[in-house]
């Protein structure tokens, strides 16, 4: 008679010792969803800032490319620049001779008129060239600002992304070890 009430009582140890293994058993299958739901996540952001790593490198790549294309034009616009005073040299030199030799025939004053007007010609025509290589040099200068400060906000969104990732592996570790001392 004794021995059923002692039976009994372990029964009941031994049913809340099951009952805390059960439970203890859906703890750990819980902790491992989360740890494995974290991992995944992990992955996708890992995957985000190497995608993000390859739109920044492109992103540089492309202005280096912007500077070299305005590089040329900043030149193109020095030769052009450069043509204009050779060309309003060589107007000014012409209208000089003409000057010089208007007491002399009709038909010499009338062709060095003729030259003189092509020279002033050609000055426009560079003149109009030369603004519109200025157009395009802006133009660029815009671009290469524009791709700068979006640089700058990928490299600011990169920083978030990392200190995010951080934050992530943290919290990664922190339950691999509370994960370890569960299951330990």
């Amino acid at each position: 008679a004794a021995g059923a009430p002692e039976a009994s009582r372990l029964e009941q140890r031994l049913r809340m010792a099951e009952e805390r293994e059960r439970e203890h058993v859906k703890s750990a299958e819980l902790w491992q969803n989360i740890i494995a739901s974290q991992g995944d996540d992990l992955k996708k952001r890992e995957e985000q800032l190497a995608e993000l790593r390859g739109e920044i490198a492109a992103a540089r790549e492309q202005a280096a490319k912007t500077e070299e294309e305005a590089e040329k034009v900043r030149q193109r616009e020095q030769q052009l620049e450069a043509r204009i005073e050779q060309l309003a040299a060589e107007g000014s030199e012409l209208r000089a001779s003409l000057d010089a030799k208007a007491a002399e025939v009709a038909a010499a004053k009338l062709e060095g008129e003729d030259g003189a007007r092509k020279a002033a010609s050609a000055a426009e025509a560079i003149r109009s060239e030369t603004e519109a290589a200025r157009v395009c040099a802006e133009e660029w200068k815009a671009k290469y600002n524009r791709m700068v400060q979006d640089n700058s906000r990928t490299i600011t969104e990169l920083g978030t992304l990392k200190t995010r990732h951080d934050n992530l592996n943290k919290e990664a570790k922190e339950l691999r070890e509370k994960t370890a001392s569960l299951s330990g």
